[in-house]
């Protein structure tokens, strides 16, 4: 399997897991029980997809970018759709956790050789 096809795969499913966790946050006071089905689904989904992505990708990496894009996605998410606050420090955080999940992924080899 190509190491980007492992790429694509981590990128979905961090859009799986972010939007399961959105939709779930989104629909708590109308559908809450639906909401939670479909994040759970999601969630589902979005670990086969990591499953997927590790054949290539090392798997400090891959968690390590797992969490930092989905953490920052999830924060956007509920800046510009649910009105939550974007202060200096939550900014500041996200990109503390692209640098560290980019110095991860340049410690491993898989970094070094792209």
């Amino acid at each position: 399997m190509p190491v980007a096809l492992c790429w694509l795969f981590l990128t979905l499913a961090v859009f799986l897991a972010s939007a399961g966790i959105s939709i779930m946050k989104a629909t708590q006071s109308v559908w809450p029980v639906a909401g939670m089905l479909v994040m759970y689904a999601m969630a589902i989904l979005s670990y086969y997809f990591r499953s997927k992505a590790v054949q290539k990708i090392p798997v400090g990496v891959a968690y390590a970018v797992f969490e930092a894009a989905g953490l920052i996605l999830v924060a956007l998410v509920g800046v510009l759709a649910l009105n939550e606050p974007l202060s200096a420090l939550r900014a500041g955080a996200m990109l503390l956790l692209l640098l560290g999940a980019w110095l991860l992924h340049r410690g491993t080899d898989a970094g070094r050789e792209g």
